[in-house]
């Protein structure tokens, strides 16, 4: 920004709709328990597996950004409950969305299944820690499609290996790579844990749009035009200086 150098991202919608599709499919698994199934249809095991059913649950939804909201109108057929905290959004919206925003002490103790969108920022970083999982019902289920900073993955196995919660899915991690010795990768957890290697945004449209979208806004700027997705627009003045 001091140099003058303009900074873009490619804020897709298609990027938004990937990643709460792939949240539903996260939390559809936890709740019908798919690892299990598949594990003891393979070995013979026949009707050995129990399930939740999702109508009249309640779904916490931790940020009301353009990925939690969609979320919610994905998962609203479903016939759930929600819950919502987003400090930063207004009762309007969330009253627009048909959401209830409540504080995340309240969200937690009372959801079935908590999902977090939140970005990562000092106030996000480590949001659910040992504290926040022993308020959660010990048959409610954590997904995690946002970042990995926001759980305390040590926090995060001691519960289910104690069974604060029934299970969690993860598609972020911090870091990534995971690491061998990361203790959500225990197998005693193994049927209580879902995951994926940040992977929640990568299809075929995703990927065939980014490259578009960036190249528009390299052309733009290199034909002194303003790109269309600028994250730092205080630059923009000394960037038009040099034209």
């Amino acid at each position: 920004t001091d140099l003058g150098i303009l900074v873009t991202n490619t804020p897709l919608e298609l990027h938004y709709l990937s990643v709460a599709e792939f949240t539903v499919g996260m939390l559809l698994a936890l709740a019908k328990n798919f690892k299990l199934a598949d594990h003891n249809a393979r070995l013979g095991l026949w009707r050995s597996v129990s399930s939740t059913l999702l109508q009249n649950k309640t779904v916490g939804i931790v940020g009301l950004g353009r990925i939690g909201s969609r979320v919610a109108e994905l998962l609203r057929p479903f016939g759930v409950k929600f819950l919502a905290f987003d400090p930063y959004v207004p009762a309007e919206k969330a009253k627009a969305l048909e959401l209830e925003l409540t504080d995340l002490e309240t969200l937690l103790k009372e959801s079935d299944f908590v999902t977090l969108h939140a970005v990562e920022t000092p106030e996000t970083i480590g949001l659910i820690g040992e504290s926040q999982l022993r308020m959660m019902k010990s048959t409610a289920y954590l997904v995690n499609t946002a970042r990995g900073s926001l759980v305390n993955e040590e926090a995060l196995a001691k519960g289910l290996r104690e069974n604060w919660i029934s299970g969690a899915a993860i598609d972020v991690f911090k870091p990534e790579i995971p690491q061998p010795d990361n203790p959500l990768l225990g197998e005693d957890i193994y049927f209580e844990t879902l995951y994926s290697p940040h992977a929640a945004a990568l299809n075929p449209e995703v990927m065939g749009q980014l490259p578009i979208v960036q190249m528009e806004n390299c052309l733009s700027a290199l034909r002194g035009k303003v790109p269309k997705f600028v994250v730092n627009p205080e630059a923009i003045p000394k960037w038009r200086s040099r034209f």
